[in-house]
């Protein structure tokens, strides 16, 4: 079975978004290099998919949520980042259940900003997440189509033939998945 996700990490519990000053030449050249997507699989979060036993099997990227969701913007000094990432993920699972009790079994993924700087200092990385339900289940029949000329379709693939380990969480760098700056 797949199920589509739209993860959209809008919101942060600790750390502050990042300033101009805090990134080093590599990071302003190019975004992804401080960009990590962790996916927080829980499936407690649904009585139903924690009995049903299911496994991620594989991940796939679709649209990264990325190129064409976040611009880096130098001249803003503070929070110079625009946008908010908002990755497409196409979960397989190796049984059939409910797509929106799977979502809540991992709405709580994050993208982690994680500067260079910060982790020298010691710093709180910023993490956008999802405080207002907005991440979503989508039909794929809708996905299917879009064109893959837009730049952000990444189509990177995950396997985990034993499954993703529950409660672990899986990080994801993105320069791994998220289209290369042109």
């Amino acid at each position: 079975m797949e199920v589509t996700i739209q993860h959209c990490l809008t919101k942060s519990d600790g750390g502050k978004p990042p300033s101009i000053d805090e990134l080093s030449a590599l990071e302003i050249n190019d975004i992804r290099s401080f960009l990590i997507f962790h996916l927080d699989w829980d499936p407690g979060a649904s009585p139903e998919i924690e009995e049903s036993g299911v496994k991620i099997v594989e991940i796939e990227f679709v649209d990264d949520g990325i190129t064409s969701h976040l611009m880096l913007c130098p001249n803003r000094g503070h929070d110079c980042i625009d946008g908010d990432p908002a990755p497409l993920i196409r979960y397989t699972l190796d049984r059939d259940v409910d797509a929106e009790e799977f979502k809540r079994c991992v709405w709580q993924s994050s993208m982690k900003y994680q500067l260079a700087s910060r982790l020298e200092n010691g710093d709180t990385p910023y993490y956008a997440e999802d405080h207002n339900g907005y991440t979503h289940v989508v039909d794929s029949k809708s996905i299917s189509s879009k064109p893959k000329a837009s730049g952000a379709f990444a189509g990177k693939v995950y396997a985990f033939p034993g499954g993703v380990e529950p409660y672990a969480g899986v990080d994801f760098n993105a320069t791994e998945f998220a289209m290369a700056p042109k």
